[in-house]
């Protein structure tokens, strides 16, 4: 039986990726974002405006802490399952995939970018978290932390 778990998407944070998106595509208008299925796990696939062909994925977080408090945790914590599908796609069908990261202290359209290598991924931290502050007992799991050291931001 598969177990009902809570959806933390919400209004607020489908406005903070409607607002991503639209910077995006402002800054590159050559390419177009679009929503994929839940079952890929990635928010976008980005596609060439001309012939839609997919030439990458993207997933976006807008964290409510500054960089300096990730900074204290040793790092940007992201789903190890997340991190696992994000390699595989990139692995097993050359699609590269980029993580964009905005911070409670992120100047407006500063964004922070995280390629997803082999390489990169060696260099991040595998830790246990618990979600203390959504009151999940279900939302604890492996994370994968990723140094701060490792993105590069980005204007859009």
């Amino acid at each position: 039986m598969k177990s009902k778990r809570p959806r933390y998407e919400n209004p607020a944070t489908l406005a903070d990726e409607r607002k991503f998106q639209q910077r995006f595509e402002s800054r590159f208008p050559e390419y177009i974002l679009r929503k994929n299925p839940i079952q890929y796990r990635m928010d976008w696939c980005v596609l060439e405006k001309k012939t839609e062909r997919v030439i990458a994925m993207i997933e976006y977080r807008d964290r409510k802490y500054t960089r300096y408090q990730i900074g204290q945790w040793n790092g940007l914590k992201i789903s190890l399952m997340k991190m696992h599908h994000a390699l595989e796609l990139y692995e097993r069908m050359g699609v590269p995939v980029k993580l964009f990261f905005r911070f409670k202290d992120s100047l407006e359209g500063e964004y922070w970018r995280f390629e997803v290598t082999r390489e990169n991924v060696l260099k991040c931290e595998i830790t246990w978290m618990n979600m203390v502050s959504r009151n999940d007992p279900q939302d604890q799991e492996p994370v994968m932390l990723i140094p701060l050291s490792l993105l590069e931001k980005k204007q859009l």
